[in-house]
């Protein structure tokens, strides 16, 4: 029991791209939008995942699991959350940019796709024009950020109120 046990966390929390092929990927691969799609399905496959696995954890009444879940939310929310603002953070102190020149840059003219994205700045160019990286293009957790967030909210709250977490990400995705 205990092996069939980590065999399935293992199978829904890694990457395995013959899991992610889905007849729906398998599908999106023969439109001409481009055929690399696996990965990202992959990606919020074992997301979503991931994250309920540590809602489980966290619901359950051994507190070694109860800590286990903690653990696996906290690394989950290190990769999707902290390494981003990390770089942003970073990146403001280094680049001579300021938040308040990257934030009227987003609203006055970034393109539509990114005014949410997180942008770390680079610095200007010699006519002050701000060079920057799009690290939403760069991170695959990207999509998953907003998940988690949403999650760990509805989540806690499931918790709270006796009610399974597993319904509370259903409700969320």
């Amino acid at each position: 029991l205990l092996k069939n046990r980590a065999a399935q966390i293992v199978r829904d929390t890694l990457p395995n791209y013959t899991k992610g092929a889905s007849e729906l990927v398998k599908f999106g691969r023969r439109l001409p939008f481009g055929n690399f799609i696996t990965f990202p399905a992959e990606i919020l496959r074992t997301g979503f995942n991931i994250v309920q696995l540590s809602l489980d954890d966290m619901a359950s009444d051994i507190p070694a699991i109860q800590a286990r879940g903690r653990s696996r939310l906290m690394s989950f929310g290190a990769t999707t959350i902290a390494a981003p603002v990390a770089a942003v953070e970073a990146a403001y102190q280094f680049s001579g940019v300021d938040r308040e020149e990257m934030d009227a840059y987003k609203r006055s003219f970034a393109t539509s796709w990114e005014k949410g994205a997180v942008l770390v700045p680079l610095g200007k160019t010699k006519d002050g024009n701000i060079e920057y990286i799009n690290y939403s293009t760069l991170n695959p957790y990207d999509t998953l950020t907003r998940f988690m967030n949403r999650a760990m909210n509805e989540g806690d709250k499931a918790i709270a109120q006796g009610q399974d977490p597993a319904d509370a990400v259903t409700n969320v995705v």
